[in-house]
């Protein structure tokens, strides 16, 4: 990252095998931009919590805990969207 900033992350999503086709269905995203660490604490802290609620919402307080005992060794990464695109075979 010190070197080059530069990022593409892919998701696919939605995939169901057609095997009669050789082929699959499928929603995809392509987002191509800048990867930046996050510095700002309220920001880092909103990052972190966020994921909490997203993948462990049952486990919150646990989460938070978890944020604040490893919250100083933490890094988060956030991408600076330049152009994003997109297909689906549906």
């Amino acid at each position: 990252m010190n070197k080059n900033d530069r990022i593409c992350f892919t998701v696919v999503d939605a995939v169901e095998l057609m095997p009669a086709a050789f082929a699959t269905k499928y929603k995809s995203a392509i987002v191509f931009g800048k990867i930046i660490v996050v510095e700002d604490i309220e920001e880092k802290r909103k990052g972190l919590t966020d994921m909490v609620k997203k993948y462990s919402p049952d486990f919150y307080e646990a989460g938070v805990q978890y944020i604040d005992n490893a919250f100083e060794k933490a890094k988060v990464l956030k991408i600076e969207v330049c152009k994003m695109t997109g297909k689906a075979r549906l």
